[in-house]
């Protein structure tokens, strides 16, 4: 092994360790590493171990007992011994390449003998052999050609939240992703789906636990050792299938992964193959051109099939069947009948595959697809959410407040597993401190945040007429949104989505989640949310959009009326409508209502912000109001409208507050105290009761507007 390839094989072996570090513990080691002299501005994992290797002139071994000796100190014992044994077998095999047991050869010992016909065969010889060469040359020059193109091609991707044309960086904005191969039965996915704040974050730890798989393992052997050719990445949409495709092909074009599995990695969109209208051949189809000549020859690639790499992204979105397949590669088919041949294993059989694809697609992968490993992406842990923000803000003490707000509002915080919606979150709050900083504790996060994530989700199906299907038929989905919340039902069958129309698939795909559970012998399969709050999202949206005439259905159905959502939100003993309504409160702001009236043309009832107000009114404005937990949530609720005129209509004859922690069940939070701040600033308030209310003094100083009004603090 030269010199030179021994410090990229010890680089990579250093940056395989990192990758394999939480955020915090990463950070932690980067920490540590600053005393060894090593510059660590801005530094990722590749940068860290390249930075290592140069710091110390190639010396791997130093480099080696400098990373052991940090993840010591760092107490992840059991990566310290996983890496000590890469060490010694990475040693071991230097050693066997120097290892000469034999004298040199010495040519000096033959006789030369004046030979036409052998001088003949020594040019020939020399001819095949230098002809051999430049091939080689050549290959590799190809190769490195590719490798660059890929690079330029898949270092950044659209970004599509950003109101500006900024694209993201994948080198810097990158954050490792919860994959793992193991299933949850029935009644833990129920329970990943309802949970909130620690408790998801625990459930979410526990499933990463059992059966985690970082990218690089995605084609490690199962428990029986067969190592499967076909590995199925699923998970919603927004989740990171699309970025973790892109991350790895762009991770392998820069030489730090599968290096030694792979000789070629090729990307496959299927969505762009839907806008295909001529029939293509598969080289066609995988083969980037540079002035109209492929950079590799089909040659090339069907050379060594077993160290070929193909990743089909997107395998819900491919809208054609998987009959009429060919086993000739060089035959012309339309659209993805190539991609069905390909991963039927009727060409380039031994190669491998990954494909992402949304769960609603899993039936038509098992009809087509035998040999595989199912993997689920779940999203962020806790620690790589708190490392996307670092890598959001720039600036630590913006980080840190932004963490900070971004836990206040513990449903919002929840969602932040998926990456779409943390980078909604960050984006809202970093638009508000360029706003504005010191008005950060005005800002509601909740609905602003959830109505997003649906435009964005909208925004990602890209086919305009596609997005106008899903919009005309997306009260269908609030409809059986709003039937869930109140029979308290989180899973739905086939019958549940017939019955509301809810059969279309671009908007199952789009917004539902499938869950496969065995039972007994067999498999059956439930339709769910993303989450319980996105549930209530969607039930919410249903009361916005409902037309003012009700229907014969509407009169015959009382869940379908907004004076009765309320009614039962009044009466319900466990608040499970709570949500719901809050998020009806959010959704009539007036720059929303303007929002989604311009961008989807929805009607609105005209009715239905008297109604509310009127009925908050008479529940809240009261001389004296001793907290309870619904008092509490509909002060929430008024905060969510961020609307001046109903939050003063509903509060503005409250004199007296008694917030006593025994009368909440929950433990009053920081939160609490802006929104109460927020709603009772204009009130007549002048006694406010605090008995054993824990608050730090930062609340001290949110609470302040209303503590100076007070002529009785108790």
């Amino acid at each position: 092994m030269s010199h030179e390839r021994s410090a990229e094989a010890a680089r990579d072996l250093i940056y395989n360790c990192l990758e394999e570090l939480t955020g915090k513990q990463f950070k932690e080691f980067k920490t540590l590493l600053q005393d060894h002299a090593v510059k660590l501005e801005n530094a990722d994992r590749l940068d860290i171990a390249e930075a290592m290797i140069e710091r110390y002139n190639n010396d791997t071994t130093k480099a080696f007992e400098i990373t052991l000796r940090l993840l010591e100190c760092i107490r992840r014992i059991d990566l310290l011994e996983d890496f000590n044994s890469s060490v010694q077998r990475f040693l071991d095999d230097e050693r066997e390449d120097f290892d000469y047991d034999d004298e040199p050869y010495d040519n000096s010992t033959y006789e030369e003998e004046d030979s036409t016909d052998e001088e003949e065969d020594y040019d020939y010889e020399q001819e095949v052999y230098e002809d051999s060469d430049y091939e080689e040359e050549l290959f590799e020059d190809n190769k490195k050609k590719y490798k660059e193109y890929i690079q330029n091609k898949f270092r950044e991707m659209e970004d599509n939240d950003r109101r500006t044309d900024k694209s993201v960086n994948l080198k810097e904005m990158y954050t490792k992703l919860l994959i793992v191969k193991k299933y949850p039965n029935m009644k833990d996915k129920e329970h990943e789906i309802i949970s909130y704040g620690q408790t998801h974050l625990k459930l979410m730890a526990e499933r990463a636990k059992c059966s985690y798989s970082s990218i690089k393992d995605l084609f490690s052997p199962k428990t029986d050792g067969h190592v499967p050719r076909i590995v199925v990445l699923q998970g919603v949409a927004g989740i990171g299938k699309t970025m973790t495709a892109r991350k790895i092909m762009f991770d392998w074009a820069r030489g730090n992964l599968f290096q030694d599995r792979f000789e070629f990695v090729f990307y496959i969109h299927c969505r762009e193959c839907n806008q295909l209208t001529a029939k293509r051949a598969f080289a066609e189809l995988i083969m980037p051109s540079i002035e109209e000549k492929p950079l590799l020859s089909m040659s090339e690639i069907e050379a060594n099939p077993e160290k070929l790499l193909f990743i089909i992204d997107g395998f819900d979105e491919l809208k054609v069947s998987g009959d009429l397949l060919s086993d000739d590669p060089d035959k012309k088919l339309p659209k993805g009948k190539t991609i069905f041949s390909l991963i039927s294993k009727r060409y380039l059989a031994e190669s491998y595959i990954i494909i992402t694809t949304r769960p609603t697609a899993l039936g038509t992968l098992e009809k087509c697809v035998e040999d595989k490993q199912l993997t689920e992406i779940l999203g962020f842990s806790e620690d790589d959410r708190e490392e996307y923000f670092r890598k959001f803000f720039e600036d630590e003490d913006e980080c840190a407040d932004a963490i900070r707000f971004a836990k206040e509002t513990e449903i919002v915080y929840t969602m932040c597993f998926v990456p779409i919606v943390c980078r909604i979150v960050c984006t809202v709050i970093k638009e508000q401190m360029e706003h504005n900083k010191d008005s950060l504790y005005e800002l509601r996060m909740m609905t602003p945040v959830y109505l997003r994530y649906l435009f964005n989700l909208l925004k990602q199906e890209g086919r305009d007429d596609l997005q106008q299907k899903i919009t005309n038929n997306l009260k269908r989905l609030c409809a059986l949104a709003v039937e869930g919340v109140y029979e308290q039902k989180i899973l739905f069958e086939e019958g549940d989505l017939e019955k509301h129309g809810v059969d279309i698939p671009a908007l199952q795909g789009l917004f539902l989640n499938k869950n496969i559970f065995k039972k007994s012998t067999e498999n059956v399969s439930f339709y769910s949310f993303v989450h319980l709050s996105v549930q209530e999202f969607f039930a919410a949206l249903f009361y916005i959009l409902q037309e003012y005439d009700p229907t014969a259905e509407n009169r015959k159905n009382p869940q379908r009326s907004v004076i009765q959502l309320l009614k039962d939100f009044t009466e319900s003993k466990n608040n499970h409508l709570m949500l719901t309504v809050r998020f009806l409160f959010g959704l009539l702001n007036k720059e929303l209502l303007d929002e989604m009236k311009s961008k989807f043309q929805w009607k609105v009832k005209p009715t239905i912000k008297p109604a509310l107000r009127t009925w908050i009114t008479g529940i809240l404005n009261k001389e004296e109001i001793n907290m309870t937990d619904q008092q509490m949530d509909l002060f929430h609720c008024l905060f969510e409208t961020q609307d001046e005129d109903i939050v003063k209509i509903g509060t503005r004859d409250v004199n007296c507050i008694c917030l006593e922690q025994s009368l909440i069940k929950r433990e009053i939070n920081s939160m609490d105290f802006k929104v109460l701040t927020f709603c009772l600033k204009d009130s007549e308030l002048w006694r406010f009761d605090l008995q054993e209310v824990t608050m730090t003094p930062e609340d001290v100083r949110t609470l302040k507007p209303l503590l100076i009004k007070c002529s009785t603090l108790t």
